[in-house]
């Protein structure tokens, strides 16, 4: 055996392995015995040097730029190689791409078919979170095909706070403070808080920020919550979103209905004079002027 012929076995092994191959410590163990074991091994093929070109942390310095800084003279040696002629005898480049395709298609049919049955031990079967155990719930954003797309760190936090406020064990003047600070997250119909976060370039950044801005919620409800009972709730902006959402024009007169205490009769407009009903009324409605 000659180092020609280790390294060749390396290439080999790299090639069937194709994507499951990973660099162990016990791999480069046992290149390190095969070549421990040539006779009249070259001095330069130190087991330090094999170590660097192996690389097995993956470092930027060893790899193929060890292999060029130890040993140059035998890449530099070799200056009359050329290539063979093109014989039309191999793949075009779309050819190849296709073959490529080809194998990685059987290679996730095999896992299909041989390692994906293997997870079915570790399958369970699927609860449903208690809305009373679980009031919180964060929703993700996924666009797929495009994993750069901004909204993909987007989360949303919805809160149903009757449950929130009874796990919690909140007074009547921590509720109502609480509300007061998350003022236009309140939705008064469903009784639920609601807001976003797309602060961060991450999702989990976002989740950890969400968290921390609602225990910073509950620290300012329970300290000194009487201070603010007196400030009532402003759900104007609350009517404002429902009446955006009605297209007809007649439903929000019909929601906003003009006070009747606000009306003035004597600044009523005065009715316009109807010159037909007049005319019928001098004319038509006495014929016996015509007689005459």
């Amino acid at each position: 055996m000659s180092t020609n012929m280790i390294f060749e076995l390396y290439r080999h092994r790299y090639a069937l392995l194709s994507h499951q191959y990973t660099k162990s410590q016990d791999e480069l163990d046992a290149i390190l015995y095969a070549f421990k074991n040539l006779k009249d091994l070259d001095s330069r093929w130190s087991p330090q040097i094999i170590k660097k070109i192996y690389n097995l942390d993956n470092s930027p310095t060893d790899g193929d730029a060890a292999l060029e800084y130890y040993l140059g003279s035998f890449s530099s040696s070799k200056t009359d190689f050329t290539l063979p002629n093109y014989k039309y005898d191999e793949y075009s480049s779309i050819a190849t791409t296709l073959v490529d395709q080809h194998r990685d298609l059987r290679y996730f049919n095999r896992v299909i078919a041989y390692e994906a049955p293997l997870l079915a031990k570790y399958k369970k079967p699927y609860k449903k979170m208690h809305p009373v155990q679980n009031p919180i719930v964060i929703k993700y954003n996924k666009w797929i095909g495009e994993e750069n797309h901004p909204l993909n760190s987007k989360i949303s936090v919805y809160i149903d706070l009757d449950p929130f406020f009874k796990n919690l064990k909140f007074d009547k003047y921590q509720k109502h403070k609480f509300l007061l600070l998350i003022s236009q997250r309140y939705n008064f119909d469903k009784n639920q808080l609601k807001f976003s976060c797309n602060k961060f370039s991450d999702s989990s950044q976002n989740v950890k920020y969400s968290i921390d801005i609602i225990k910073n919620l509950i620290r300012l409800s329970k300290s000194d919550p009487q201070q603010l009972y007196d400030l009532p709730l402003d759900n104007r902006y609350f009517l404002a979103t429902k009446l955006r959402k009605r297209k007809n024009p007649l439903n929000i007169a019909k929601a906003h209905p003009f006070p009747e205490e606000w009306k003035r009769l004597d600044l009523a407009p005065t009715p316009k004079t109807d010159l037909i009903k007049q005319f019928a009324d001098t004319f038509i409605g006495r014929p016996q002027d015509f007689v005459a």
